[in-house]
């Protein structure tokens, strides 16, 4: 008896008895790496602007248009600040020549002396003040400053620097022939060139190149064009007609047509005839 006990353990009531180990099955040992996904997150709709898609597909000639008008006013902008600068330069070279030329004049009247050197005048004397200079004949009291070009007074005119002292008779033949040439309209000094400043950029271009450049605008308004265009065509009449009208003015128009091609069919078969006879003949 001793040696069934071992036994009974193999019979399927024990196997029964016995409780069951849970395995785990591979699906469950394996962690989720991810978080499932919605079926409505899996659609994905692409939206199109319309305006933005129809604005890109008709603009071409206009993005190019505004393309060539900003280069065009880069350039005119360029040409304008260089003819600027060349201003200001001539200025400057116009104010030193000024300084020189009095400088030449006090040298001519002894004021100054030639041999002395201008830089080192310059860095010794002040250019504002007041001096006075003795001889043994005069006296002078000189105020120096700086002289400007553009502050330089104008003479005003007068009676006597106007018209000189001749009848008005004798004052047209006393002119000069330069003054009896007639002056230039308005339109002959239009057409005359711009000045174009040396080593320019227009310098290097054609003239007719140069010239649209210099011009405010470089494309011509095409729709005014077309507008007159349209505009010079004649107008129709225009009626407003009803439907069965309308009909009855096709059908009006038809009949006509019909007519018109009877008649041209019938003097082609009357001369086709007398050919014929004129043959036989």
């Amino acid at each position: 008896m001793a040696g069934i006990a071992p036994l009974q353990a193999l019979t399927e009531s024990a196997q029964k008895v016995q409780p069951k180990k849970q395995v785990k099955t591979r699906k469950e040992k394996r962690a989720p790496t991810y978080a499932p996904v919605s079926k409505k997150q899996k659609k994905q709709t692409l939206t199109f602007d319309e305006d933005a898609r129809r604005e890109y597909l008709t603009g071409f000639s206009k993005r190019k248009n505004q393309r060539r008008q900003a280069a065009h006013d880069h350039v005119q902008k360029a040409i304008r600040e260089e003819i600027r600068n060349s201003r200001l330069a001539t200025a400057e070279a116009r104010k030193r020549q000024a300084a020189e030329n009095v400088r030449a004049e006090q040298i001519a009247y002894g004021l100054l002396d030639s041999d002395h050197d201008e830089e080192e005048e310059n860095e010794d004397r002040d250019i504002h003040g007041e001096r006075e200079f003795e001889t043994d004949t005069q006296r002078a009291h000189v105020t120096i400053q700086e002289l400007d070009v553009d502050d330089w007074p104008e003479q005003r005119p007068t009676s006597s620097n106007i018209h000189p002292k001749y009848p008005r008779s004798e004052r047209n033949s006393h002119q000069s022939p330069e003054a009896k040439k007639p002056k230039p309209s308005s339109m002959q000094r239009n057409d005359r060139a711009p000045a174009i400043p040396s080593g320019s950029l227009t310098g290097i271009l054609e003239p007719e190149v140069a010239q649209a450049a210099m011009a405010d605008k470089i494309f011509r308004d095409t729709n005014v064009e077309n507008q007159t265009a349209i505009d010079a065509k004649p107008k129709r009449p225009h009626s407003y007609m009803s439907k069965a009208e309308r009909q009855q003015e096709r059908q009006l128009q038809r009949a006509w047509n019909h007519a018109q091609a009877e008649n041209r069919r019938a003097e082609n078969r009357a001369k086709r005839t007398s050919q014929s006879k004129h043959k036989r003949t």
